[in-house]
């Protein structure tokens, strides 16, 4: 006759105190990454149910091509935003602009990556600053429009208004219609209620010291 084997069958005993500690140390982990990411920075992926989106306090990096051309950002009432576009694209209307930034905000675009304004009702708009206060520091990334129109004359790209500023040291500049690549609102600019102050970037057919 054969042996039969036997084996030893032994009873897993959980330590409940070295569970609930390791259990704590999971939820502070993830109460931490939520503070951090709550208080410092934010991803934006998508558009969102709005068609005026608002972007919140902090640091928002861009995490992949937002593709929406009838959908304009938001930076307003006195937040400060800053945006790294992260090598992606983000492409909205042109009517209200890409990014609006009201109500003495300000927003910083830093890092590279495509703004693009979408020709809506003959406006082409990338970037626009409304209001006293508000101000655009565009530091890096390729801004551009598109018409939609053909035979329109002005598109304007990079537009400040009503005592909206905005701040050019770095970046890449193509409007399709590139007289219009920087505007300022007439009476704004007759005033100097409004600039647009040009301290570095490349521009397609447009002398920005004019």
């Amino acid at each position: 006759h054969k042996a039969k084997l036997h084996f030893l069958s032994e009873k897993i005993h959980w330590n409940k105190k070295a569970v609930a500690l390791w259990i704590a140390e999971i939820a502070v982990v993830c109460a931490l990454a939520f503070i951090l990411v709550f208080y410092f920075g934010q991803r934006v992926s998508n558009a969102g149910d709005s068609m005026r989106p608002e972007l919140k306090n902090g640091d928002v990096v861009l995490v992949k091509d937002v593709i929406a051309t009838e959908t304009t950002f938001q930076v307003k009432d006195g937040k400060n935003v800053v945006l790294n576009l992260n090598g992606k694209t983000l492409s909205g209307g042109g009517y209200d602009a890409t990014l609006r930034v009201s109500g003495g905000a300000k927003l910083t675009i830093n890092g590279d990556g495509n703004v693009i304004g979408n020709d809506q009702k003959r406006y082409g708009m990338a970037v626009w600053a409304v209001d006293e206060g508000s101000l655009v520091v565009i530091n890096g990334g390729n801004y551009s429009n598109v018409m939609n129109h053909e035979g329109d004359k002005q598109l304007d790209m990079i537009y400040v208004s009503d005592g909206g500023d905005a701040e050019i040291n770095g970046g890449t500049f193509k409007c399709a219609t590139p007289m219009w690549t920087l505007n300022i609102k007439d009476g704004n600019y007759s005033d100097k209620s409004s600039t647009i102050v040009v301290k570095g970037g490349t521009f397609y057919q447009y002398d920005p010291s004019h």
